[in-house]
């Protein structure tokens, strides 16, 4: 079974009908927050890119984001950082 990237992840949870993309969370690195880490919902995501994630004030590249939950199912998380 192949693993899906982080944007194809997002995007297919963005445009499915049946999931709510706002109960996405999207943990990033983020220098300055507590650990580090910020998680992202995904009712905040504006658009999603070959660049990365936008949201109403700032741009997420993908290769930051190190964890995608649905609800309490874990889509995608990082192996290395």
């Amino acid at each position: 079974m192949e693993m899906k990237n982080v944007r194809e992840i997002l995007l297919e949870y963005w445009w499915r009908t049946d999931k709510d993309f706002s109960e996405i969370q999207i943990y990033i690195i983020h220098r300055g927050a507590k650990g580090d880490i910020r998680v992202i919902k995904g009712s905040e995501v504006m658009k999603i890119s070959r660049e990365g994630i936008f949201l109403s004030n700032c741009q997420i590249p993908f290769h930051r984001v190190i964890k995608i939950c649905y609800k309490d199912q874990t889509l995608y998380e990082k192996t290395s950082l």
